[in-house]
């Protein structure tokens, strides 16, 4: 079985090389240096594998924070991105038949039985901009309502329906019209409540915001949600939340856009979140994993939406790019041969055993939630009063790179750990994980003492 191995102490020499070189040429606003100051240094990648130029193996729990859902370097992947490499690399304001073909897949794919179509991006960002832009377009209002804790993008309209403190300060102002309500964040419910008696007090309030003659909202014209929130702590909400948003929407005349940057493409058991929910948002957006890692976005949005769009009011130079579409057709493909989703749903069933056992083992765990192979544990000064271990997930997660485990740090107080595999890991690399992780919270535990 293949295990992690370093075979010089992380960082090893040549990888110190290109840090430094890092360093000295990069912006520090770059998201590798948010990371460990001893960042890994990725030189090659083989399915859940990175191996950096010292020839140190990390096994890979946060997959580029998402993307590489086949695995690094899927050989079906590669060898679709050669053959387009080969015949061309790039259109703008023209037809191409990867292109056209990957359009068809994805609406084929969507949620919802209503037609639907689709606007390429780049990125994340870029995807959820064309989604709100969608949403005024469409309604002529302006306010999209958004949540705390959210990650949406760092373009500024993105941004701006973030309310994330560290990713906004000194970039004031923000683009007018977001509105900011609480998540369905069970475990550290901001009304003090207890589900189920709390009556979805998170929902309530959402439709007091968007109906109450006092709150200030005028022209709401859609809301947007992840139906899993990732960068801020994998917090799954009831089952009953996202109906319960749905129906707001549609009572006020407003969209929904679900926001699946990071769940979508089976990474939670089924294609998309939303398909645990049995609703259909009126746009869905989507990027990281749709390429296994290449630059590709999609807003996909109900045909009527889609089509009050005047000619030439969306894209970019590199949107929608032959290559990435290249490879976002094998992506599909490998997930529907390979039963991609359907492993996530197995792995994550395995991998929260796993988390649940080492919750039992110690006391700063006090959550592990999850769906499928999105998941995370919230580390906490203790289980009663719930106080967040704050920034103790960078410190585990430094830990772990140390013995071979790459993880992703995230939550509101940056005290989550949280766990975005590959898609094709099997239950052996889910037991090389959570060995690496009884050793770095037993030391993590001894710090907080």
């Amino acid at each position: 079985m293949e295990t992690p191995e370093l075979i010089t102490p992380h960082p090893g020499p040549h990888s110190r090389t290109f840090l430094e070189m890092t360093r000295a040429h990069e912006s520090p606003g770059d998201t590798t240096f948010a990371l460990s100051p001893e960042a890994v240094v990725e030189d090659r990648g083989e399915g859940p594998w990175i191996i950096d130029p010292d020839g140190n193996r990390y096994l890979d729990f946060m997959a580029g924070f998402g993307p590489a859902i086949t695995g690094h370097c899927h050989p079906r992947v590669v060898a679709a991105i050669r053959d387009q490499a080969g015949k061309l690399l790039h259109i703008m304001g023209a037809v191409n038949p990867v292109h056209a073909t990957l359009a068809r897949r994805i609406v084929e794919l969507a949620p919802g039985n209503v037609p639907r179509k689709v606007q390429f991006g780049n990125s994340g960002a870029e995807a959820v901009e064309i989604a709100i832009k969608m949403a005024r377009f469409k309604t002529g209002k302006s306010e999209v309502l958004a949540f705390h804790g959210a990650f949406h993008g760092r373009t500024y309209g993105a941004l701006s329906l973030m309310s994330k403190r560290y990713a906004r300060e000194g970039l004031y102002p923000m683009v007018p019209g977001a509105v900011h309500v609480p998540y369905a964040y069970c475990y550290r419910c901001p009304f003090g409540k207890t589900y189920p008696s709390c009556d979805l007090e998170c929902a309530r309030f959402v439709r007091y915001t968007v109906e109450g003659p006092a709150t200030g909202v005028t022209e709401p014209a859609a809301l947007i949600v992840e139906p899993i929130m990732g960068n801020g702590g994998m917090i799954v909400p009831p089952p009953e939340y996202l109906p319960a948003l749905r129906k707001i929407c549609d009572d006020n005349g407003m969209l929904l856009i679900a926001d699946e940057v990071m769940s979508g493409w089976g990474r939670t058991g089924t294609l998309f979140a939303v398909e645990h929910t049995g609703v259909a948002p009126d746009i869905l957006v989507t990027a990281k994993g749709i390429a296994s890692g290449l630059p590709l976005s999609a807003a996909i949005a109900r045909a009527d939406i889609a089509d009050v769009w005047t000619k030439a009011r969306e894209g970019s130079t590199f949107s929608g790019n032959p290559v990435s579409c290249a490879a976002a057709l094998a992506t599909l493909d490998v997930l529907r041969d390979e039963r991609l989703a359907e492993n996530a749903a197995a792995m994550g069933e395995y991998l929260a055993a796993g988390l649940r056992e080492l919750a039992a083992q110690f006391p700063i765990v006090g959550d592990v939630r999850g769906r499928g192979l999105m998941a995370g544990i919230e580390l906490v000064k203790d289980r009663e009063s719930r106080a967040p271990l704050v920034r103790a997930a960078q410190q585990a997660t430094d830990l772990a790179i140390r013995e071979g485990l790459l993880l992703y740090p995230g939550g509101h107080y940056e005290n989550v750990l949280s766990f975005l595999p590959p898609l094709i890991i099997g239950r052996e690399h889910v037991d090389l994980a959570m060995g690496i992780l009884r050793r770095v919270l037993a030391k993590v535990a001894g710090a907080s003492r």
